[in-house]
C-alpha cells in the first residue's frame, strides 16, 4: 500500500470524525436547548393557568327582557350549585323559577296562597328561611333543589333528541343531557313547617333566623309587641323600650348571627341593640352601638344588615355606601369591633355573601354590584348593570362561579366560571380575619380552610412552613454531613473511603416515606414520652464521643491499635453511652430546670424561664467557648513542649473539660440574667408541645438530606491537592488544622454549592414533612409546633381541588413559586460556587 493510499485514508478519517463532532455538537446543544424550553413552558403553562387569579373579570352580564316578576320587588334569590336554574321570591309570595342562561321564567306558583307575606329573611346560606305574614303568625321553610337522572325513555320525544349538553323546560324545571343515554332534571322545591302563632291580628314586621343546633333559632318583631326569640320549645321575650321607640321610630332591622348567638335590633338612625343569646335561659341586657358612625346629625342611614358564616359576626351598609364589618370582640364586655371595608359612594340596598367563605357582593343604588374579600378587606371587582337602576336582590352560586342581580325590570347575570380575580397577589400573603374565637387576632391560613372556591387564601403560612422545617434540617444535618466528610477525605484510610462513601449512597437511595414511617412509630412517641432525655441526648452524644477521642491517646499502646482497627465498632459504642446517659441527665434537668414536667413547662404554666434560655443559649456558648479556647488556650498550649506525649494528651482533655464547664456556665450566667430581668422566651422560640413538630422535623429530614450534603463536601475536600496537604503536615501542622485552615478555605466553592442544595433537598422534601408535622398553618417561630409546607399542602389538596377554581389555581400558583425558589437557590449555588473558585484560584 502506498503513501498516497495512506493520505487518502488519513483524510477520511479525519473528515469522518470532523462530521461526527458536528453530529455531537449539534445533539448536545439541542438537548441543553431542549431543557430551558421544557423549563420555559412549564413556566408558561403555570402562569397561563393563574392569570384569571390576577386578571380584571371580562365577563359581561347576560341581560334578560321584563318579566312578570320584575314588576314585583323581589327579596331573596338562589341559585343551583350547577349555574342552570334559579328562583326568586318576591315580596307577594310568588315563587319564580328560572333559567340563568337568559333568565326566561321556567314555572311560577303562588307560596302562600291565602295570606299576605310582610316580611322574611334568610340564613347565611339561604337554605332555611323565615316569612312573617299580616295575620300575626310565621313559618319556616326550607329551600333545596333537587335533581333526578332519567333515561330516554322517560322524557317527551322532543326531550329525548336534545343535544348533549343542553338544556330544556321540562315540568316546573329544567332537563339537561349528560350523555348519550342520561338525562338529569332540575327543579326548585320549598317545604313549610307548620305556621307558628306570636300575635293574633298583628302584623309581623320583622323576622330573624340562624342556624343553632339541630334545629333552627328564629326572632320575630310585630308591630306592637317585644322581640320574641324562639328554639324549639324555647321562647323569650325581649321588650323594647317605649322611649326608645319614640326617639328613634320604628325598627328596621333584625339580625340574628351565623350561630344564633347574638340577637340585633337596628333602626335607620343605625342605632341597634344587641343581646347575647347563646344560652336562652340567661339573657344579659342588651348593650347599645352605633352603626353608622354614632354621630345623630349625621345624614347617613343604615340601609342593610347581612349575617355571616362566621361566628357572631355581620355587615352594615349605609346610605353613604359605606360598607362595614362587626365582629364580637373578646375583649371585656364583648363590645364589637370595627373593620371597615371599602366606600362605594352610592347607597348600599341589598348584600350577600358566598356561603362559608369570604366573598360579599354588595348592591348599590346605582345599579352597580360590588365584590369584596373578606378575608382581607379588598375591592375585588365592581360590575355595572348598565341601566342604573337600584339593585333589589342578590344571590351567589354556590360555587363561586356565578352572580345574579335582580332590578326592578331586568335580570342580570355574571358568569364567573374562570372565577372572581383577587385584585392582587399580595392579597395571599396578607393577614386575613379570623373567628372572634381566636382572640380576634390576625391570622394566616393555608390555601384551602372552609369553601373550595373562596375561602382564606393565603401562602404565607406554607413559605414559613417551608422555610422553618428547612432551617431546621439545615442546623441539624449540615454540622453532622460536613464533619463526616472532614472526617472521610482527612482522617480515613483510602481504602475505607469507598465503603463509607457506599453506605452514604445507601442512606440517600432510601425513600422518604421511610424516614416519615420511622418518625411516626418512633421518634415522635420516644420524643413525647421522654422529651427532656431526648433533648438531653443531643449534648450527651456528642460529648461522650468527643471524650472517648479525648481519651484514646491515653490508652496503652497495644489498646490504642485496637481502637483504630475497629474504630467504627467503638464509635457505635460511644453513641450508645451517649444515649444511655441522657436519660439520667434528662430526669436530672427536668426536675431541676424544666419543674418536673418539661411539656407542661413549656407551655409556661410552671416554673422559671431559666431553662428555656440554657436550651437556646448553650449552643451559641458552645461555638464561642470553642474559638475562644482555640485561639487563647490551645495555641499557646502547643508552643509549650511537654516531655511526653502523655501529659499533651491530659491537657487537651483538661481543656476539652473546661471548656465544656466554662460553656455551661456562661449560657447559665446568662440565662440568670434574663431571668431575673422577666424576659421569658417561651411563647417565641419555645411554646407549647406538639406531638409533631418542626423540631423532631428538622432531626428526621437533616438525617435525610446528610447524603447530599456529604457527597457534594467530600468530593470538595477530595479535589484539593495532595500535595497542599503534605506541605501543611509538614510544616508541624495537625491534620485537624490542615482541614480547616487549608483544605476547607479552598473546598469552600464546593461546601457553599453543597450547603444551597441541601436547603432546596429540604426546600422540596414532601413525604417527611406531610406525616411528621402534623400539617397545620401556624406561623410561630416555636419549633415544638407543627408547621405546613408548600410541598404537604399540594399533595394533601390537589387531589380534592376542582379543575379550573381559584383554589386549583392557588395550588398552581404555589407549584409555580416552588419551582421558581428551587431554582433561584441552584442559581445562586452555582454563582458561589463561581465566585468563590475564583478568590481561591481553582481552575
Amino acid at each position: 500500500m502506498d503513501g498516497t493510499t495512506y493520505r487518502r485514508g488519513g483524510i477520511h478519517l479525519r473528515k469522518r470524525s470532523a462530521w461526527y463532532d458536528r453530529i455531537a455538537r449539534t445533539l448536545i446543544s439541542a438537548c441543553g436547548l431542549g431543557v430551558f424550553v421544557v423549563l420555559g413552558l412549564m413556566l408558561v403553562l403555570l402562569a397561563a393557568t393563574i392569570y384569571p387569579l390576577i386578571s380584571q373579570s371580562g365577563q359581561k352580564p347576560v341581560v334578560a327582557s321584563t318579566h312578570a316578576w320584575s314588576v314585583t320587588r323581589p327579596i331573596h334569590l338562589i341559585l343551583d350549585d350547577r349555574r342552570q336554574l334559579g328562583a326568586a321570591i318576591l315580596s307577594t309570595g310568588t315563587i319564580c323559577a328560572f333559567r340563568t342562561d337568559n333568565g326566561d321564567a321556567v314555572n311560577t306558583w303562588k307560596a302562600f296562597p291565602n295570606r299576605k307575606l310582610t316580611c322574611a329573611a334568610f340564613t347565611s346560606d339561604g337554605r332555611e328561611a323565615i316569612f312573617g305574614f299580616d295575620d300575626g303568625t310565621a313559618q319556616v321553610g326550607h329551600l333545596s333543589f333537587q335533581r333526578q337522572v332519567h333515561s330516554p325513555e322517560n322524557l317527551p320525544e322532543g326531550l329525548a333528541s336534545l343535544p348533549v349538553g343542553e338544556s330544556a323546560v321540562w315540568r316546573k324545571g329544567l332537563v339537561r343531557r349528560l350523555d348519550r343515554k342520561r338525562f338529569e332534571s332540575t327543579d326548585f322545591v320549598m317545604t313549610l313547617d307548620n305556621p307558628i302563632a306570636f300575635s293574633p291580628h298583628i302584623p309581623i314586621s320583622l323576622v330573624a333566623i340562624a342556624r343553632s343546633h339541630d334545629e333552627p333559632r328564629f326572632a320575630v318583631l310585630s308591630e306592637t309587641g317585644p322581640v320574641i326569640l324562639r328554639e324549639g320549645s324555647i321562647e323569650r321575650r325581649l321588650p323594647l323600650s317605649a322611649d326608645a321607640n319614640a326617639e328613634r321610630g320604628t325598627p328596621t332591622q333584625l339580625l340574628l348571627s351565623s350561630d344564633g348567638a347574638s340577637l340585633f335590633v337596628g333602626w335607620r338612625s343605625g342605632d341597634s341593640l344587641r343581646w347575647n343569646t347563646a344560652s336562652l335561659r340567661d339573657l344579659a341586657p342588651p348593650e347599645l352601638a352605633n352603626l353608622v358612625g354614632g354621630d345623630r346629625q349625621s345624614d347617613a342611614t343604615l340601609t342593610a344588615m347581612l349575617s355571616l358564616s362566621e361566628r357572631r359576626s355581620f355587615v352594615s351598609g349605609d346610605s353613604l355606601g359605606r360598607v362595614r364589618r362587626w365582629r364580637e370582640s373578646n375583649r371585656e364586655g364583648g363590645s364589637l369591633a370595627l373593620h371597615p371595608l371599602p366606600s362605594l359612594g352610592s347607597p348600599v340596598t341589598s348584600m350577600t355573601t358566598l356561603p362559608g367563605g369570604t366573598l360579599l357582593a354588595v348592591g348599590c343604588q346605582d345599579g352597580t354590584v360590588a365584590l369584596m374579600h373578606l378575608a382581607t378587606g379588598r375591592l375585588v371587582t365592581r360590575l355595572s348593570t348598565d341601566n342604573q337602576r337600584s339593585i333589589q336582590t342578590l344571590a351567589i352560586a354556590p360555587h363561586g362561579d356565578g352572580l345574579c342581580a335582580l332590578t326592578m325590570d331586568a335580570f342580570w347575570y355574571w358568569n364567573m366560571a374562570d372565577g372572581v380575580p383577587s385584585g392582587k397577589l399580595s392579597s395571599l400573603f396578607v393577614p386575613v380575619w379570623v373567628d372572634a374565637a381566636t382572640a380576634n387576632l390576625p391570622d394566616r391560613s393555608s390555601t384551602r380552610d372552609i369553601e373550595p372556591t373562596w375561602s382564606r387564601f393565603g401562602l404565607f403560612p406554607l413559605f414559613f412552613g417551608t422555610i422553618k422545617a428547612a432551617l431546621c434540617a439545615i442546623l441539624f444535618g449540615a454540622p453532622l454531613a460536613i464533619l463526616s466528610a472532614i472526617y472521610t477525605s482527612e482522617y480515613l484510610k483510602r481504602s475505607a473511603r469507598s465503603s463509607v462513601r457506599s453506605a452514604i449512597d445507601l442512606l440517600a437511595s432510601i425513600p422518604s416515606v421511610v424516614f416519615g414511617l420511622v418518625a411516626i412509630v418512633f421518634v415522635i412517641p420516644f420524643a413525647a414520652a421522654h422529651l427532656a432525655a431526648f433533648l438531653a441526648a443531643l449534648a450527651t452524644i456528642p460529648i461522650a464521643v468527643l471524650v472517648g477521642a479525648h481519651l484514646q491517646p491515653l490508652l496503652p499502646k497495644a489498646w490504642a491499635s485496637a481502637v483504630s482497627r475497629w474504630r467504627f465498632v467503638v464509635i457505635g459504642l460511644l453513641l450508645a453511652v451517649g444515649g444511655v446517659l441522657a436519660i439520667p441527665v434528662g430526669n436530672f434537668l427536668e426536675s431541676w430546670l424544666f419543674a418536673g414536667d418539661t411539656i407542661a413547662w413549656l407551655d409556661g404554666t410552671r416554673g422559671s424561664a431559666t431553662g428555656a434560655w440554657l436550651l437556646l443559649l448553650l449552643p451559641a456558648s458552645a461555638v464561642v467557648t470553642s474559638v475562644v479556647v482555640g485561639c487563647f488556650v490551645y495555641r499557646p498550649a502547643r508552643r509549650t513542649t511537654f516531655p511526653k506525649p502523655r501529659r499533651d494528651a491530659l491537657g487537651n482533655l483538661a481543656r476539652f473539660l473546661g471548656g465544656a464547664v466554662v460553656a455551661w456556665s456562661l449560657a447559665f450566667g446568662i440565662a440568670w440574667a434574663m431571668t431575673s430581668l422577666e424576659f421569658d422566651p417561651r411563647g417565641a422560640f419555645l411554646g407549647p408541645y406538639m406531638d409533631r413538630n418542626a423540631f423532631l422535623v428538622g432531626i428526621v429530614l437533616g438525617i435525610a438530606i446528610v447524603p447530599t450534603i456529604f457527597s457534594i463536601a467530600e468530593e470538595a475536600f477530595s479535589s484539593v491537592p495532595h500535595h497542599w496537604r503534605a506541605a501543611s503536615l509538614g510544616s508541624g501542622a495537625t491534620p485537624w488544622q490542615t482541614a480547616v485552615h487549608i483544605v476547607a478555605p479552598v473546598a469552600m466553592s464546593g461546601l457553599a454549592s453543597a450547603l444551597l442544595i441541601g436547603l432546596g433537598r429540604a426546600l422540596g422534601e414532601t413525604m417527611i414533612v406531610l406525616m411528621a408535622t402534623g400539617n397545620q398553618p401556624l406561623t410561630s417561630w416555636n419549633v415544638f409546633e407543627g408547621l405546613r409546607s408548600l410541598t404537604a399542602d399540594i399533595a394533601l389538596e390537589m387531589p380534592s381541588a376542582i379543575p379550573d377554581s381559584n383554589h386549583f389555581r392557588v395550588l398552581v400558583l404555589a407549584t409555580l413559586l416552588l419551582l421558581l425558589l428551587t431554582v433561584a437557590i441552584n442559581t445562586i449555588a452555582e454563582l458561589i460556587r463561581l465566585r468563590l473558585r475564583g478568590r481561591y484560584g481553582r481552575r
